[in-house]
């Protein structure tokens, strides 16, 4: 456009064009300027299109599994938040191609189990994990410590199943998960990670995402319990309050509280409860209040769920029924936090470093 103008200014000033020729030329170029913009635009959105084409062709070509197909064949699945707990649950019996009854949580049987598990993303990856094997029993707390890169975060989602054992087997409940049903399998289980999705929603569609159909006096205990009240009356929050794309109305420490809410929201139904650096984002005093609040609710109902943390902040960890080191994708340290305490190891260090950041 610039260039235009100058040349029939140029034109003008040797009497060879007038001024009316200059404002034809501006208003030539200026209808030419939208279709321009709106050409770049298009080309941008084409670009697009052509990479999600591509996402999309990969996807469809991904090969699919035959209990992931079997799974698709299968019954409408139960609304989200239903209860049935004390129901018969199935399983898939890989052999025959059918389903199997799960047995309901018993006493008798672990939680969650893991047999000589070792894991790499693949074949010709480091090893994450490596021969690790522990249990956790019907409402016992277990936590899971170590240092950054000991492969804790990993552990973690081998159990809802984000990833499978490269050897070795998770059970739950005394059934491989690879013979769940991924539905049935994360209908018993509550979790905490470190990045909460937060929706363009309201708060109380956000907690309630997990179990729709719960009760305002459920919800409002959830958000005491994991410390959100305290951010409803400093930032004049409600339920109500829609809280903008990916959270954007809250800090990173209100979004971690709100995924703890969620997730505290399904302690009546889950039989196990994730946490993987759930306190990670909170300050010592919220911290406090949650463990506090934590140990409350998780005696609510007529069972206690077993609880999994995954944590670097040993506060957590000294409430833990046991505790398990892991260092290089290897469990080399169990017990509770006083034997631990007392031994010269992992453990031990991970408690001096602590303390050390604590004074400083």
């Amino acid at each position: 456009m610039g260039v235009a103008l100058a040349l029939v200014a140029r034109r003008v000033c040797a009497g060879q064009a007038t001024f009316g020729d200059v404002l034809m030329v501006q208003g030539l170029v200026q209808q030419l300027w939208a279709p321009m913009q709106f050409l770049g635009f298009y080309i941008r959105q084409a670009r697009q299109a052509l990479v999600d084409l591509e996402d999309a062709q990969r996807l469809l070509s991904r090969e699919v599994s035959p209990l992931e197909l079997a799974e698709a064949g299968d019954d409408e699945p139960e609304p989200m938040g239903s209860d049935r707990s004390s129901e018969a649950r199935q399983g898939h019996d890989r052999a025959t191609g059918s389903f199997l009854l799960l047995p309901p949580a018993s006493a008798q049987i672990p939680v969650l189990e893991f047999r000589s598990v070792s894991f790499r993303h693949q074949d010709s990856a480091p090893w994450v994990l490596q021969d690790v094997s522990f249990s956790v029993e019907a409402g016992s707390r277990v936590a899971l410590v170590g240092s950054s890169g000991s492969g804790k975060s990993s552990l973690g989602r081998l159990v809802p199943r984000l990833f499978d054992p490269t050897a070795g087997s998770v059970l739950f409940n005394g059934m491989d998960l690879r013979q769940l049903r991924l539905s049935e399998l994360r209908r018993r289980l509550a979790v905490v990670s470190q990045d909460a999705a937060v929706f363009n929603t309201s708060l109380r569609q956000n907690i309630a995402y997990g179990r729709p159909k719960s009760s305002r006096e459920e919800l409002e205990r959830a958000v005491r319990a994991s410390g959100l009240q305290r951010s409803f009356e400093k930032l004049d929050l409600s339920l109500d309050t829609v809280v903008g794309e990916r959270g954007l109305r809250l800090s990173g420490g209100e979004r971690q509280r709100l995924a703890l809410s969620r997730a505290l929201l399904r302690i009546p139904e889950a039989e196990l409860l994730i946490l993987d650096e759930a306190t990670s984002a909170l300050d010592a005093s919220s911290e406090k209040q949650f463990l506090d609040a934590l140990d409350v609710l998780l005696r609510l109902g007529g069972t206690v769920p077993a609880l999994l943390a995954i944590t670097h902040r040993l506060a957590l960890a000294k409430q833990a029924d046991e505790i398990l080191v892991l260092e290089g994708g290897r469990l080399v340290q169990r017990g509770s936090h006083a034997e631990l305490a007392a031994k010269q190891g992992c453990y031990a260090r991970l408690l001096d470093a602590a303390c050390q950041a604590e004074q400083s």
